[in-house]
């Protein structure tokens, strides 16, 4: 073989290594480096909902624990309410030991106002016990959770301590009337 054809089979040789085996390694790594920018672009977008997600814990729990100091105060005041209350009934029924129809019905608003109070206590006992799991478990957890599951929760959250604000409100509405019709 002569040098001429060597020459022309080592650059064949070249030709076809740059077009078979460089051209695709070329492909590949741009595949590859389009792949690590979008993973690197989708991880700065988790941080940022996460930077996000901490910021609406720390609002909710500012929130839960100022509906909670408000809760103490509204019971705190209805009881207070219900012990002048029950103090007036016990007057009148000390003057008059014959109860009317009335005053029949009062006692059992009362005792409905009370078991409704109660219930209201438990259930906010049982949400502070479920927003400290889920404040442990959250910590414990860390970055594994994911944001769809928080946000359900915290909705949920948001959704409980709304209903029990409207019915702590309407037991204090009823107290009041109860307290007119009594006349404290």
């Amino acid at each position: 073989m002569s040098e001429r054809e060597c020459l022309q089979v080592v650059t064949r040789a070249t030709q076809v290594l740059r077009d078979e085996y460089m051209l695709k390694q070329k492909l590949a790594r741009n595949a590859i480096n389009k792949r690590v920018k979008l993973l690197v672009d989708l991880k700065e977008h988790q941080i940022d909902e996460l930077q996000q997600l901490e910021e609406q814990k720390e609002m909710l729990t500012d929130n839960a624990e100022m509906l909670a100091n408000k809760y103490e105060d509204c019971k705190e005041r209805q009881e207070e309410l219900v012990g002048r209350l029950e103090d007036v009934v016990r007057r009148i029924k000390d003057r008059d030991p014959v109860l009317s129809k009335a005053e029949h019905e009062m006692s059992k608003e009362l005792k409905l106002m009370k078991d409704k109070l109660w219930q209201v206590d438990n259930r906010i006992k049982q949400l502070k016990i479920k927003q400290e799991y889920q404040e442990d478990k959250l910590s414990s957890s860390g970055k594994r959770r994911s944001g769809s599951s928080t946000s359900v929760q915290k909705e949920k959250l948001k959704q409980i301590l709304l209903e029990d604000g409207e019915k702590i409100h309407e037991l204090i509405k009823k107290l009041n009337n109860m307290n007119s019709l009594a006349g404290l």
